[in-house]
């Protein structure tokens, strides 16, 4: 199925909502887990477990979504300086203790063997054209914020887990929001009232029952291509995906 989302451009466009096919315990059609870049994509500094915040998301809600915007940080820096998107660029550690290291780099850095945890002057060597960023954690905070003040308005139920990511609990709302897949994409095409068109394009979506599902969910999936796994099709789900989708230490 498919649901009119905007593109980069402020045109609506077809974008599919791809549902867990249990059929032989296969992937949808044209569907495929995005693995490789998953470990980068945050950077070894940012804590991929689930964060728990009392009275928030329970473990067990029958239904969760996961919205997840990779580097989130590092996009919302590009967006303040857009001469740097063709360029290789890399966000530093904002821990004090370490900020000779790399936290975040771009796709354009990361081709040239540029990963986070390196320290600048190995970084630097492989790409001297590298621009280092500062980081600013009081504007990542705002950005957040923000957001989690929009999504409010769809679901009291919300649990930040990190910077660019946040957890809705879902449970209930097919009366007044429709289907699960128009849950979906109502939720993403909020956040268009406060990110522009790129950070949204880049957000990953995974609807299933509780946060690990969801977030999992999310992490194996592609940008702009949201995946709701049911309850009856989760152990199906979570037994194809790549260990390194998994937000466990393998």
């Amino acid at each position: 199925m498919s649901k009119l989302y905007p593109s980069g451009h402020g045109i609506f466009q077809d974008v599919p909502i791809h549902e867990w096919d249990p059929t032989e315990n296969r992937q949808p059609a044209g569907w495929a887990t995005n693995s490789s870049n998953i470990r980068w994509a945050y950077g070894p500094d940012s804590d991929s477990t689930l964060y728990s915040t009392p009275g928030h998301i329970s473990a067990g809600s029958r239904r969760a979504l996961c919205l997840w915007l990779p580097t989130f940080e590092l996009r919302l820096e590009l967006l303040r300086s857009p001469e740097l998107d063709t360029t290789s660029v890399a966000l530093l550690s904002p821990d004090e203790s370490i900020r000779s290291k790399i936290w975040q780099v771009s796709e354009r850095a990361h081709a040239t063997g540029v990963r986070p945890g390196q320290f600048i002057s190995q970084a630097v060597s492989l790409c001297p054209s590298l621009t280092l960023l500062e980081p600013d954690p009081a504007h990542y905070n705002a950005a957040v914020e923000s957001m989690l003040d929009l999504l409010s308005e769809l679901t009291p139920i919300l649990e930040p887990a990190g910077r660019g990511r946040v957890f809705l609990g879902m449970d209930g709302l097919d009366r007044l929001f429709g289907s699960p897949s128009q849950q979906v994409n109502l939720a993403l095409r909020s956040l268009f009232r406060i990110f522009p068109a790129p950070l949204v394009a880049a957000t990953r979506a995974g609807m299933a029952p509780g946060k690990f599902g969801a977030w999992v969910a999310s992490a194996a999936t592609r940008s702009g291509e949201p995946v709701i796994v049911e309850e009856s099709e989760l152990v199906s789900f979570l037994a194809r995906c790549p260990v390194n989708t998994l937000p466990v230490n393998p």
